[in-house]
C-alpha cells in the first residue's frame, strides 16, 4: 500500500461501517472532504480522483474512504 505519511492526533477520529455500507450518503460513500483526505493519504493515484480511485482499486485494497483514521464493523 503506497500511503502518505500524516501527523496523528490526539484523538483519532472512527467512522461506522455496517454491513459493506461507508457512513457518508454522499456518492460512492465519500464526501468532498472524504475524497480529499483520501487524495492527501494515497500517493499513487494514476491521475484519478480520489473518489474515482477508491470505487475502481482502493476498496477491494482495503483502503480508507474517509478522513477517519481507522473503521469499526457494527
Amino acid at each position: 500500500m503506497h500511503v502518505k505519511s500524516e501527523s496523528k492526533s490526539a484523538s483519532k477520529a472512527k467512522t461506522t461501517v455496517k454491513g459493506n455500507d461507508v457512513s457518508s450518503k454522499s456518492e460512492g460513500g465519500m464526501s468532498d472532504a472524504d475524497v480529499k483526505c483520501y487524495e492527501g493519504r494515497y500517493n499513487d493515484l494514476d491521475g484519478k480522483t480520489g473518489r474515482e480511485h477508491f470505487l475502481e482499486v482502493g476498496s477491494e485494497e482495503g483502503r480508507l474512504p474517509t478522513c477517519a483514521t481507522s473503521l469499526t464493523r457494527t
